[in-house]
């Protein structure tokens, strides 16, 4: 008998049942934003956990596209649900990264 695909919708994020999670590949990107109004600071780590770039930004779609340009196919990618995350979110997304909220008050 096959189990069927648990697929959990919020807000346009999609997740996969995790028994059919796929292993990350070697080269894969890990982004933390810390996200504010006028200005973000972005990290971007490899797969081994090591710092590959800081980067400070004016909260813009073209400076955070070119960032996230750096970042390698479908970067993984935690962005504080703070005022005004939703443009971000849907740039993120639209740019292939796979995005996860993360509560700052927590």
């Amino acid at each position: 008998m096959r189990v069927p695909e648990l697929v959990v919708e919020t807000r346009g994020f999609h997740k996969q049942d995790p028994r059919e999670e796929e292993e990350a590949p070697m080269d894969r990107q890990y982004v933390g934003i810390d996200f504010h109004r006028r200005r973000s600071v972005i990290v971007r780590l490899d797969s081994n956990g090591e710092r590959l770039g800081v980067h400070r930004i004016v909260n813009d779609p073209f400076e955070l596209s070119r960032v996230i340009a750096l970042c390698g196919e479908a970067p993984q990618v935690v962005i504080e649900a703070t005022y005004g995350w939703y443009w971000a979110v849907d740039l993120l997304q639209g740019l292939g990264a796979m995005v996860h909220l993360a509560n700052p008050n927590a």
